[in-house]
């Protein structure tokens, strides 16, 4: 069965690039619909479906990477080729080696206290770190089904899960990327990352006993810079057992201000900051 990634649908100004890789599935009215997935099978590739978004010509290239997981795609965009007859799509990813982080979603590994927690973290480190990819996709200018390999153009570690990027640069090329980070501090997220997609270097804002929730760029008024604006973002004070709306400064990540509430909030996956 051919089921695509998590979030696995990227979009550039002329196409749509769909990841998806085969995975086995048994009965799920039978097992959870984790344990229903077969497990990782590193012999299995990364499929690429790229698909025309103007001139209805429908799948126009297929692409093959080496096996990986992903939860979440950063952005796409296109560079002319020095071959007039390919255009360069490249598509960041946050991606990791194995399954792994599908497992540590267990709610004994995801609570401090958990029994199993800290023999799970270290036995499964390297699963469950994140890593960046930029796969470049030459596609044809005359459409072709014929299965091709992709290039990974740049990949580095520690990039942060839930990215984020400012949207004017969405379909363009970013360099900036906002994430949720996990170094091993804690059971579950231990910070806010903005990393620096071109060379791989990382700023990060963190608070021991605080879990960070998604990041959500705000664009500056007068700043036009790509990071330019303030990074947002829900926080879980561990200490005192509620939370606050944190105010990053997205250039360097330093906190300008939050705002407390008396309880905890529910942290949410995904979010958006529409102007009043």
């Amino acid at each position: 069965m051919a089921l695509p990634l998590p979030h696995a649908l990227l979009r550039d100004p002329r196409h749509l690039a769909l990841a998806h890789r085969r995975r086995r599935r048994q009965d799920p009215l039978e097992r959870n619909l984790l344990d229903a997935i077969a497990s990782f099978d590193p012999t299995n590739p990364i499929v690429w479906l790229v698909i025309d978004r103007h001139h209805e010509r429908g799948l126009v290239s297929k692409f093959t990477s080496p096996a990986a997981f992903a939860f979440h795609s950063i952005n796409a965009f296109e560079e002319p080729s020095l071959d007039a007859a390919t255009t360069e799509v490249f598509c960041d990813v946050m991606q990791y080696h194995n399954l792994d982080i599908l497992h540590k979603t267990y709610y004994d590994n995801l609570k401090s206290t958990g029994p199993g927690v800290a023999d799970f973290i270290a036995t499964h480190r390297e699963g469950i770190k994140t890593h960046f990819a930029r796969y470049r996709l030459s596609v044809p200018s005359t459409p072709s089904k014929k299965s091709r390999p992709t290039e990974i153009a740049k990949t580095y570690p520690l990039i942060g899960e839930l990215p984020t990027i400012n949207p004017s640069f969405a379909t363009k090329r970013a360099r900036f990327t906002y994430g949720v980070v996990d170094r091993g501090l804690s059971s579950f997220v231990d910070g806010i990352a903005k990393t620096d997609m071109e060379t791989g270097e990382n700023w990060i804002w963190e608070k021991m006993g605080h879990t960070p929730g998604e990041p959500i760029f705000v664009a500056g008024v007068e700043d036009e810079g790509e990071d330019g604006g303030v990074v947002l973002s829900v926080v879980l004070d561990g200490v005192k057992g509620t939370g606050y709306l944190l105010c990053l400064n997205a250039r360097n990540m330093v906190e300008l201000g939050r705002a407390e509430v008396l309880v905890a909030v529910g942290l949410g996956f995904h979010g958006r900051h529409i102007a009043a």
